[in-house]
């Protein structure tokens, strides 16, 4: 059980009977209802926290800094949801690193370095490519693909999915309430402009209708957390993945031998023919001599399914870069080695090898290795259980 369900839910046990789930109650774009309806309300009951996720494009007209800054300063989250609000897989990557990149920055002037953690995409529109780019920059996303109900004994995942509270479905949102209060699981939920006092969502629940949900909450018991508090995020299994932080976390083997090389092309790459994005590549040039290999040892779950991912460019005409896991015991005994290739590509391409974990099986070693002359790049590396979300 998450930490964080199970200390909130020992605190409003107090004030009511005890509660078996949680709520996560998002509210996306930014009004000026939230300062003059959404607050009051939500300061009745100074134990239940909200999740509110910024179109940073509408400070200053929608929402206010001041309101921002202080819905945080009571305990509540504030979210990433871009800055003008695009449909992101149509953009190119540089136009989506702005998307990602600036709301996070101009979210963090307000609340804080370091306390922006959560990505929500506009319109649920997103694809492989978009879900590879946000798992670099934030802890979890909210998008359309995984339960809208949420087991808090599941593994973490990197994208949840929320259930849309209008007016029209206000009782039966009531009814899910009273179901995560009894049968331990936690419900998500996401609204906008509560009672349309700006204009925003004439489909939205009204003040009473918000106001109802949230005395409900309270006389069940029910926590009310931020979606960091509730939703664990996706372990990051793999040490700098996107190789923002050099060559930080990886192991090389005769990456110092006559004619090899291995480093990072820093600054972020973009590729837009071909829809690449990453903070960081990593280069690996291969001579003549001793084969060189770059590895990390990472953790795995006994008897789960795994995948192990990356985006990958060959130079033209040279010989093919392979992809190996290697699975060991407790003691280091090695159980199985999975050898994947010949990755040939010489434009950006996508490549992954999906198993199921031996049942004795301790941690294994992702790695890549050349054996031929030649020079790859190597960048959105993703490892961990299917169950996480595949990216």
């Amino acid at each position: 059980m998450n930490p964080a369900v199970l200390a909130a839910r020992r605190k409003v046990a107090k004030l009511g009977p005890p509660a078996q789930g949680a709520l996560v109650l998002t509210l996306d774009d930014g009004y000026a209802s939230w300062a003059s309806d959404v607050l009051p309300a939500l300061s009745k009951y100074p134990y239940q926290h909200a999740t509110f996720n910024v179109i940073t494009g509408g400070i200053g007209t929608s929402v206010t800094s001041a309101t921002i800054a202080d819905l945080y300063a009571r305990g509540h989250e504030i979210g990433s949801h871009t800055v003008t609000h695009p449909h992101m897989p149509s953009l190119t990557p540089a136009q989506r690193q702005t998307e990602y990149d600036d709301s996070k920055t101009a979210l963090e002037a307000i609340v804080g370095a370091g306390n922006v953690r959560l990505f929500t995409y506009p319109y649920d529109d997103r694809n492989q490519t978009t879900d590879q780019e946000a798992y670099l920059r934030y802890e979890r996303v909210f998008g359309s693909v995984a339960p809208i109900i949420h087991n808090p004994s599941m593994p973490g995942r990197f994208v949840y999915s929320r259930l849309n509270w209008l007016t029209s479905n206000h009782t039966s949102i009531l009814d899910a309430v009273r179901q995560a209060a009894t049968k331990g699981h936690v419900l998500i939920l996401y609204t906008h402009d509560p009672g349309n006092s700006s204009g925003g969502f004439a489909t939205d629940p009204t003040v009473a209708q918000f106001e109802e949900l949230l005395a409900l909450a309270h006389t069940l018991g029910l926590p009310m957390l931020t979606a960091s508090e509730a939703l664990e995020a996706a372990p990051s299994l793999v040490v700098n993945p996107g190789f923002d932080n050099g060559l930080a976390g990886w192991q090389f083997v005769n990456h110092t031998a006559v004619g090899n090389a291995v480093s990072v092309e820093a600054g972020g790459v973009f590729d837009t023919a071909n829809d690449l994005y990453s903070p960081g590549i990593l280069k690996m040039v291969q001579g003549t001599g001793l084969t060189m290999q770059v590895k990390q040892f990472v953790p795995v779950i006994p008897g789960v399914e795994h995948e192990f991912s990356f985006r990958y460019k060959m130079d033209a005409g040279g010989a093919a870069l392979q992809h190996v896991v290697t699975e060991s015991d407790a003691y280091g005994a090695q159980i199985s080695n999975l050898i994947s290739g010949p990755n040939t590509d010489t434009t950006w391409g996508r490549t992954q090898r999906v198993w199921t974990a031996a049942a004795n099986a301790a941690y294994v070693s992702i790695q890549w290795y050349l054996s031929a002359s030649t020079t790859a790049r190597v960048g959105h590396v993703w490892y961990g259980p299917t169950g996480t979300g595949q990216l």
